[in-house]
């Protein structure tokens, strides 16, 4: 029910306020959350920037210019595919021009290019997929190649999600594959701790959803994605990790699984989620029955995010919420959109990380 609460919901408020085979080695950019849809007035606008080499002003010098590579991941042409967890992504690719120390702006349909850059007339600066699209894209640089494992990423960049019929927005940090040496290997610095606290806030003020999404090295190669990553406490509390398998009972049982209220008070059970490529979930989907009434006024757990170790070597969740803020003028709608997994990242290899917000 709540799925279907927050389904309709997102689609009346974002809504409402409404490669083939990618470059296997890279400096690459991963945009987790790409809409385009203008039934709906959904449009993601990308801007996009990169140091690399060459001569700065040098667009249309072939010898100087950085190429990107595209790779869209689509899990669907509508917004219910977003939360359909078990369906794979389709790859659409191409290549796309910027020059060294340049900046683009542009949308995934260029029909929609004025809310990005009205002034830009080369539409050959980006490649974009048919829309209507859901899914995801890596953004390759190719000219940065990251051979040493340790760049601070010659790239980096901002998506904005939004609804141009509703004037509602969210936005993120593109997120750069810092210390790998292969494009879509977004991993690296999160495998030290891969715990994560999922939390909700009373359900009659707040709508939440998370996103999940599988990385791993072999993401941009191939015709799709399957890679999939499990959320679950049951695993990963070995080298240092922070145990998943608490909120505890009491300190006779601190090793039990449950969901803590908003009271303290702990309901024992896990429900693990299973995601393949992409995918929105909601407290349902790891809550059982018991858990779902009793956490109605806020509630949190904790689990792991494990890759299935085939494909994916690990995953990223993402939080979306939607609060509704009373006035006695007029109600509003707010939107945040925030990485989870954040403050996991590896202090480890040479430099702070790009993707840190200080």
């Amino acid at each position: 029910m709540m799925k279907k609460k927050f389904n309709n919901a997102l689609a009346a408020s974002i809504c409402f306020g409404v490669m083939a085979a990618g470059s296997a080695q890279a400096d690459s950019l991963l945009a987790p959350l790409v809409i385009s849809d203008s039934a709906l007035g959904f449009e993601t606008l990308f801007s996009i920037k990169v140091r690399g080499n060459g001569t700065p002003n040098a667009r249309m010098v072939a010898a100087d210019q950085t190429d990107l590579h595209y790779t869209y991941l689509r899990k669907g042409n509508n917004i219910g595919s977003l939360f359909n967890l078990g369906q794979s992504c389709h790859h659409e690719n191409g290549n796309g021009r910027v020059s060294s120390w340049d900046m683009i702006n542009h949308t995934i349909n260029p029909a929609n290019q004025w809310l990005a850059d009205p002034f830009l007339v080369d539409n050959s600066v980006a490649f974009t997929p048919a829309t209507p699209f859901y899914g995801m894209a890596v953004i390759d640089d190719v000219a940065s190649l990251n051979t040493a494992g340790n760049s601070e990423g010659n790239s980096s960049g901002f998506a904005y999600v939004m609804n141009y019929f509703t004037g509602m927005m969210l936005d993120y940090k593109l997120l750069n594959n810092h210390r790998s040496t292969v494009s879509g290997k977004f991993d690296v610095g999160f495998t030290r701790k891969t715990s994560v606290d999922l939390a909700w806030n009373p359900l009659l003020t707040d709508a939440t959803v998370w996103l999940g999404v599988a990385t791993g090295a072999a993401m941009t190669q191939g015709n799709s994605w399957a890679g999939s990553i499990t959320i679950s406490q049951a695993t990963n509390t070995a080298l240092g990790n922070v145990s998943p398998t608490i909120p505890h009972n009491g300190p006779s049982n601190p090793a039990g699984t449950g969901v803590y209220n908003n009271d303290e008070v702990n309901f024992s059970g896990d429900t693990p989620v299973n995601i393949t490529c992409m995918g929105l979930f909601t407290r349902n989907d790891f809550l059982d029955l018991t858990q779902e009434q009793n956490t109605r006024f806020g509630g949190w757990t904790r689990k792991s995010i494990i890759g299935d170790g085939t494909f994916s070597q690990g995953g990223l969740v993402y939080k979306a919420e939607l609060k509704w803020i009373p006035s006695f003028i007029t109600n509003t709608t707010q939107i945040s959109f925030q990485p989870e997994t954040s403050g996991h990242l590896s202090p480890s290899g040479s430099g702070p990380h790009p993707n840190r917000p200080f």
